[in-house]
């Protein structure tokens, strides 16, 4: 096993390319594993080197944990991650260089690094994305090479916001995944020039397999009578270390739907669900209402309740006439989906929702907030 030790700034990526390349290049025993501190790096040899890892495993990593808050680690091989890079070159023009503002601990991150050595190129470090630092990645840009660049929604949104879409618009393809784009920003983004692709994955496919609605490579999408999305293709890992390997399909929960163009829509997580009353609701019907009405970037959690087992409870980005905001919810929804309460950051004296190391919204600690502070719903 390959553990690195730092895998933070640029010291951290650089540390990562090397194991890449080597790993590449067929040398390197075991998987890479990005320790997230030294405790963990420490520990790492004795949790894991006894598992039975495949012959071509090239990395673990860890899912966010978006609602467990822990994560799971995941084992991908070479050829899944080719696969991978294979298909989205194909629809993104690739292969070419990457600039990196990502956590390496994550697929995105990652898979920024892989795809880089792939082409024989070194990806860029530009820290968080932060406007200053992605000018300066796009300045270290031979003047027609391909480059590409992955965000989550926060970070173009942040960039868009600040009027910062000159250096996004370099790039051949920006892509915009681990949690939903708000249709604004999508819009505005592409109204300025920037080549947005929202991708739909998750770490046990490689990241995105579903570029724009559509399946890419030979990724293959089944849905049940329940709204759960199944993957099945060359790019699902081979499993959960030291678990029953995945063989080629993974069961989400996720719930979605297919149109007749055979275009897949995400209805949102199922175990993000909120049951309130005899009623469970899926969040992200609510969030995309909301985003439709200027909240920006928001969330849909249930809070406990005594009576109603969860209330449901917004907080947007951007305030809203809560009254206004509710009664449009139940006339185009229903009422068991309009919030109880509707609060923006502000209110509640935040200055970003709580996030997962992914950059996804912790929805288990922003309910958790909105509990201990106890407002009156």
């Amino acid at each position: 096993m390959i553990v690195l030790t730092e895998s933070e700034g640029p010291s951290g990526l650089h540390s990562c390319i090397r194991a890449v390349e080597a790993k590449v290049a067929g040398f390197g025993k075991g998987p890479i594993y990005a320790a997230t501190s030294r405790d963990d790096a420490a520990s790492a040899p004795a949790r894991l080197g006894g598992f039975p890892f495949p012959g071509d495993a090239m990395v673990l990593l860890r899912t966010s944990g978006s609602t467990t808050g822990t994560g799971r680690l995941v084992v991908l091989t070479d050829a899944q991650l080719r696969a991978s890079a294979t298909a989205s070159s194909a629809v993104i023009g690739g292969p070419g260089r990457w600039v990196t503002c990502l956590p390496i601990t994550h697929i995105a991150g990652f898979q920024t690094v892989y795809r880089s050595v792939l082409a024989g190129k070194e990806p860029i470090y530009a820290g968080s994305g932060r406007p200053a630092e992605l000018r300066a990645a796009v300045a270290r840009l031979d003047a027609d090479e391909p480059a590409f660049l992955s965000l989550v929604p926060t970070q173009l949104i942040r960039l868009l916001n600040m009027g910062e879409a000159a250096p996004l618009r370099r790039f051949h393809a920006v892509l915009v995944g681990g949690a939903a784009c708000p249709p604004e920003a999508l819009r505005k983004a592409r109204s300025a020039g920037v080549r947005v692709v929202i991708t739909y994955g998750m770490t046990e496919t490689c990241g995105g397999c579903v570029y724009d609605g559509q399946v890419i490579g030979d990724t293959r999408i089944m849905i049940d009578l329940a709204g759960r999305i199944t993957i099945a293709g060359s790019v699902v890992g081979s499993g959960y270390a030291g678990e029953e390997p995945f063989h080629g399909r993974f069961v989400t929960n996720d719930a979605g739907e297919l149109d007749e163009n055979g275009r897949l829509r995400i209805l949102g997580r199922l175990d993000n669900a909120i049951t309130t009353g005899a009623f469970t609701i899926s969040p992200s019907l609510t969030e995309a209402e909301l985003q439709h009405l200027g909240a920006g970037e928001c969330a849909v959690v249930g809070v406990p309740d005594p009576q109603w087992g969860e209330i449901v409870i917004a907080v947007t980005t951007k305030a809203l006439v809560e009254d206004e905001t509710k009664l449009h919810i139940r006339q185009k929804l229903n009422r068991e989906h309009a919030p109880r309460r509707i609060f923006s950051l502000e209110t509640l004296g935040l200055d970003d929702f709580p996030r997962l190391n992914s950059g996804k919204i912790d929805r288990r600690a922003l309910s958790g907030l909105l509990e201990e502070k106890g407002i009156d719903y």
